[in-house]
């Protein structure tokens, strides 16, 4: 925590905590399909569940199955719409917000 990343009473600043999600979900989905795809997030929303102090940690996962969906839906649509979600937990494990995300997922030509 810094001056930077901390708001008025002294913890985490809650932008700061959507931020650490923001490209992620969208990141993985595009290394995963390759080449000729434009991905987006269209929404991000974050439920804050109590004060983020000191350390806050995310793990993000873009597992096989997501994968199969986003595929499914641009075999059957061409356009893919999904909801990705991940929660941000403090050092001492407790669970400090909830994020969601919906990519948006369409062929491209260049």
């Amino acid at each position: 925590m810094s001056g930077w990343n901390k708001n008025h009473a002294g913890v985490a600043f809650g932008g700061i905590l959507s931020m650490m999600t923001d490209p992620f979900f969208g990141l993985m989905a595009l290394w995963q399909l390759g080449e000729g795809y434009r991905v987006w997030n269209t929404t991000a929303t974050t439920e804050f569940v109590r004060p983020g102090r000191g350390l806050v940690r995310v793990t993000m996962l873009m597992p096989p199955e997501d994968m199969a969906e986003i595929r499914a839906n641009l075999e059957a649509d061409g356009v893919s719409r999904t909801n990705h979600s991940a929660e941000l937990v403090g050092a001492d494990g407790e669970l400090v917000a909830r994020t969601s995300q919906e990519l948006y997922v369409r062929r491209h030509s260049r």
